[in-house]
């Protein structure tokens, strides 16, 4: 050990705040075994074989579902076309802008096993927002939702995007469910005439199962290497592309891991993931995180209005669910939430500032406070949160996880005394390698 390393150890083991954290959680990680999330992928799917991995379920009850060996049969199958179809190479970047669906996970592990980068665009974007994000990453496909294929034209004009995917709710639900959906759907006019030309998902896999055997396993992405462009706008203007590496990710999956693994059983937990994918937030802590443990993800296109979330609550036994303030109050004073709440061992809440009073009526209707923490897309997202096995202190961002440093510094980089205001920094194996082409502003 050099003594840089010596001196960064000695410095993380004299944080106090490490003898604050809760029952069985460790002080330091265990890094995980793999190179890169496609490695990832495919160990975990070996793992849990048939299991139901992602359910979708939709408003009105109807549902598909995916084992994870589907998902990584699925996901070879894109990750082919994409290479060996479309003849993209290693980090160039595919946008995807869907809501949480089966195809997301389908689509994102694909990227992921084909080398390429994820670029996660917000499916309400408006065409000119969308096209920023496109021009700004250099995307050469870009995987979209059906509902809004009269965008795709004005989206895709002037980018380097030359390959358009689609792909509705319905995918990958039984044949006599998919096709009830889709004819409903179109009899109400809610698919538009796409204004581009594009591929259905169900072709492309078609035509990239062809080509699986191709596919290299394990992919040559390292660490270091860029796997996700997290757009962000923050507070000063047009949305920047944070670089977050497959190493960055990995590491705040297993700080994650380390913080709530007295409260998560592998394989035994069903999850309702009703916050949006594209979202740092629920891409590490839901999509990452539950898969990474072997649970059932169920998927939930839009949380708005609450109700929608009902048949998901009623078909399965939810015990994690994450969500933000102005869901936990609303779901808190649904009649059919509060006359039969779910058994839930754990709740999170991100996003926005968790109010008091929220918290007290979750506390008082669910038996437990939802856990509150803090992070931000350039740390892949999470900092610090409450400690789920330890003490919860309601109106405060928790401890930093493990293997991070946090200083509250004053316009010269020098420690705030306590109780006075300053900028949050942070050091740790989470925090993002700049802003995609803007080194001015990293």
């Amino acid at each position: 050990m050099n003594e840089t390393t010596q001196d960064a150890k000695a410095a993380y083991d004299n944080q106090p705040w490490l003898a604050s954290y809760g029952k069985g959680v460790d002080r330091e990680i265990t890094p995980l075994p793999d190179r890169n999330i496609a490695d990832l992928a495919r160990r975990i799917a070996d793992d849990n074989g048939d299991r139901t991995a992602f359910v979708t379920c939709l408003d009105n009850g109807l549902h598909g579902s995916l084992s994870f060996r589907e998902t990584d049969t699925y996901s070879d199958q894109f990750a082919a076309y994409l290479r060996h179809e479309l003849g993209l190479e290693p980090g160039e970047r595919v946008a995807v802008q869907m809501p949480n669906c089966l195809s997301y996970p389908v689509a994102v592990f694909g990227i992921f096993k084909a080398g390429l980068v994820l670029v996660n665009v917000n499916p309400l974007y408006t065409p000119r927002e969308t096209n920023h994000q496109l021009k700004d990453s250099g995307a050469k496909a870009l995987l979209v939702f059906n509902l809004f294929g009269n965008n795709v034209k004005d989206a895709i004009d002037g980018t380097d995007v030359r390959h358009v995917i689609m792909a509705g709710a319905a995918e990958f639900f039984p044949a006599p469910r998919r096709l009830l959906i889709n004819t409903v759907m179109k009899l109400k006019k809610m698919i538009p005439e796409p204004t581009a030309a594009s591929t259905p998902i169900s072709q492309a896999l078609a035509a990239g199962k062809a080509h699986v055997g191709k596919l290299e396993k394990p992919v040559k992405r390292a660490p270091e290497d860029l796997a996700v462009l997290q757009y962000t706008g923050g507070t000063t203007g047009p949305a920047k592309g944070a670089m977050l590496t497959h190493g960055n990710l990995l590491a705040n999956l297993a700080q994650t891991q380390t913080v709530s693994a007295p409260v998560i059983t592998p394989g035994e937990e069903t999850v309702l993931t009703a916050l949006p994918l594209y979202h740092i937030f629920a891409f590490t802590n839901n999509l990452m995180g539950f898969y990474y443990n072997g649970c059932r993800n169920v998927l939930c296109p839009s949380p708005r209005p609450p109700s929608n979330l009902r048949k998901a609550f009623e078909k399965f036994r939810i015990t994690q669910f994450a969500g933000v303030n102005v869901l936990f109050h609303a779901l808190a004073n649904e009649d059919w939430f509060k006359n039969n709440p779910p058994p839930l061992r754990q709740t999170v809440s991100g996003g926005t500032a968790l109010h008091g009073s929220v918290a007290e009526e979750w506390k008082n209707l669910i038996g437990i406070v939802p856990v509150e923490g803090y992070g931000l897309s350039e740390t892949s997202p999470v900092v610090s949160v409450n400690q789920p096995s330890g003490e919860i202190r309601l109106g405060t961002i928790g401890l930093p996880v493990p293997n991070t440093i946090v200083r509250i510094i004053d316009e010269d980089w020098n420690p705030v005394p306590p109780g006075e205001v300053g900028e949050l920094a942070v050091k740790g194996p989470q925090v993002f390698q700049g802003y995609w082409n803007k080194p001015e502003e990293t």
